[in-house]
């Protein structure tokens, strides 16, 4: 009987141990959560924006968008449907614009921005203008038109003295 009982008792501690674990969740020092997916996706965005400033480094005359089979990504990386790029006059622009998945870019932009180091070089498409996190819109960086607003946006200068 003493066995049942304590059978018993390590099904409740073990349930109420996996329940306890099932619940961590990042937080922020603000105390707004951090969305697993969210981060998942700044990760993704983070490889695939280097991948794109990579090509564009070893690739100073190309002009267009580059395919992802182009692109030195981690074995297995599937690129989402929602990643582009565009690379025009010295200068690359990665950009993501979660509209197939159902993370919004403001909760992917604080992973990104923490992982990315602070870059004034990645925000947000606000009106065709760049805003950093870090700068806001005071950064000024005008952005191509096929970006659309909203979008996470990531811009790398090629050459020297580029502007974009």
């Amino acid at each position: 009987m003493w066995a049942l009982g304590l059978f018993l008792i390590s099904l409740i501690v073990g349930g109420v141990a996996f329940e306890a674990s099932d619940l961590s969740v990042p937080v922020l020092e603000n105390g707004t959560l951090v969305q697993t997916g969210a981060v998942r996706l700044a990760h993704q965005f983070e490889v695939y924006r280097e991948a794109v400033d990579n090509f564009a480094a070893g690739h100073p005359g190309f002009s267009g968008t580059v395919p992802p089979d182009s692109l030195s990504l981690p074995p297995g990386m599937t690129v989402p449907p929602d990643f582009s790029n565009d690379l025009k006059g010295g200068t690359a622009y990665a950009w993501a614009f979660p509209g197939t998945n159902f993370i919004s870019p403001e909760e992917i932009l604080g992973p990104l921005t923490e992982i990315s180091e602070g870059s004034v070089l990645v925000g947000r498409n606000s009106g065709g203008i760049l805003v950093s996190p870090v700068l806001g819109p005071e950064s000024s960086i005008p952005l191509p038109g096929e970006i659309p607003s909203g979008s996470l946006v990531s811009v790398f200068l090629t050459a020297p003295g580029a502007v974009p």
